[in-house]
């Protein structure tokens, strides 16, 4: 209680702090990190929708050509400099090498 919000009331703050120690919830926190723990390339999009990122990109780009999957790929796996991460991106960083790859050789043939 030392530590409520000053816009809950304190019936609500006293639930919830019940619902938080409750067996079901700690269950599902649990499984929660576990699954977030699973993700290889998760997006830094924050909550701007991949449509609306597209429609910016495609605002941007000079060519009438659609976008790729990796155009959109960068644009939400993007990293700010500068900013501190908790998780390391070198899985992601090594899918766009990987992609840059396969568009010179395709670029080549």
């Amino acid at each position: 209680m030392a530590n409520k919000p000053k816009d809950v009331s304190e019936f609500e703050f006293k639930d919830l702090l019940k619902y938080w120690d409750s067996e079901k919830f700690k269950e599902m926190s649990e499984r929660n990190t576990k699954n977030r723990k699973k993700w290889m390339n998760p997006h830094t999009a924050g909550k701007t929708s991949f449509a609306v990122i597209r429609n910016n990109l495609k605002k941007e780009k000079e060519s009438p050509d659609e976008l790729s999957a990796k155009e959109l790929f960068l644009a939400t796996r993007s990293r700010k400099p500068g900013r501190v991460y908790k998780d390391s991106n070198e899985d992601t960083i090594s899918k766009i090498a990987e992609m840059e790859k396969m568009q010179s050789r395709q670029n080549e043939d």
